[in-house]
């Protein structure tokens, strides 16, 4: 009897390991499949966004500084779009990873600096959003409790 519950614990469980790779499989592909979507519409931005500043370049003044400069960080967005698409998230994970490791002070030093103007840029709106939540309350006009307000 106790041979017999072992054989079917062992059944269960290989059916067990079965299920569950195979629910990492799916999960895996979905995963990818998402980051592929994901990755391809941040290169149809990044190309929207070189596509308009090139534009702008072009209605500027032709001997304007500002122009080249424009041109350049257009064609530099373009390059990046098109190695999105070519390399896709995997490839831009490889070559964080080899910089990170061929030039880890930079790296950490770049990282350090991201996160700064990360925090920065994410206490700057809560600043934003605050002070508009207590200029509503404040402004008899709009704030709440205001003629024909909620």
């Amino acid at each position: 009897m106790a041979d017999t519950a072992r054989r079917q614990a062992a059944v269960v469980t290989g059916e067990a390991r079965s299920q569950a790779s195979r629910v990492a499989g799916h999960l895996k592909d979905r995963v990818g499949r998402e980051a592929d979507s994901q990755t391809h519409k941040a290169a149809r931005s990044i190309r929207q966004w070189a596509d308009d500043l090139a534009s702008m370049a072009e209605s500027s003044k032709p001997d304007s500084p500002m122009r080249s400069a424009a041109h350049q960080v257009a064609n530099t967005g373009q390059r990046a779009a098109d190695y999105l698409e070519e390399q896709g998230l995997s490839g831009v994970v490889r070559e964080v990873q080899h910089f990170a490791r061929t030039r880890p002070g930079v790296f950490l030093a770049g990282a350090a600096a991201a996160g700064f103007l990360v925090g920065r840029i994410i206490k700057a709106g809560a600043d934003v959003a605050q002070e508009e939540t207590h200029r509503q309350v404040r402004d008899p006009y709009t704030g709440p409790g205001a003629a024909g307000g909620p």
